[in-house]
């Protein structure tokens, strides 16, 4: 009956996905030992982006301009199918490329060069706390969505020339997430 024992404690040790250092003893009156094999911890699902995040620019405005800033808005989706629900814990700039420019109009001024000068002049805060509509939180239960708008997520520096002008551009974003 105590090697059934022992295997029972090592499974749920391995499927929660605690990791111990140390030394393990149990007390048998006999010389056989239980093993459990195969033991797995579960991994939450990432969670998901919805649709095209979108720029919000100041009203009556129909892009970014010089020492300005727009709300950026993401929809994000906890797509796990094991029933573990998530909490939002942070949103930062991606870790690498978190600011792309993909064209710069007219053509005679889309140059890499160029592309480089204008995502100089964009920037991200280091780290932002979204905020989320009405009645709605930072929870996502299994298949639950929430769209997150980033408070001034993208500015452009009042140094900005107007080789700028007409560029596109995109923002990425991390979001961490932590099961409930």
């Amino acid at each position: 009956m105590r090697k059934s024992i022992k295997m029972i404690a090592v499974s749920a040790a391995a499927v929660l996905g605690v990791a111990t250092v140390g030394v393990g003893w149990a007390w048998f009156t006999e010389s056989a030992t239980a093993e459990a094999t195969g033991g797995a911890g579960a991994n939450m699902a990432a969670l998901e982006v919805v649709g095209s995040p979108t720029y919000v620019y100041e009203t009556g405005q129909n892009g970014l301009y010089p020492n300005h800033a727009a709300n950026v808005k993401i929809t994000v989706k906890n797509p796990s199918s094991n029933g573990i629900g998530v909490t939002i814990t942070s949103v930062k700039p991606a870790a690498t490329n978190p600011i792309v420019v993909t064209q710069l109009v007219p053509a005679a001024v889309n140059t890499g060069t160029n592309q480089n000068t204008c995502k100089g002049w964009l920037s991200q805060p280091a780290s932002i706390t979204p905020t989320v509509p009405a009645g709605e939180d930072l929870v996502l239960a299994p298949g639950d969505q929430v769209e997150l708008t980033l408070a001034n997520g993208v500015a452009l520096s009042y140094e900005a020339t107007n080789i700028c002008q007409g560029m596109t551009f995109t923002t990425q974003w991390d979001i961490e997430s932590q099961n409930n």
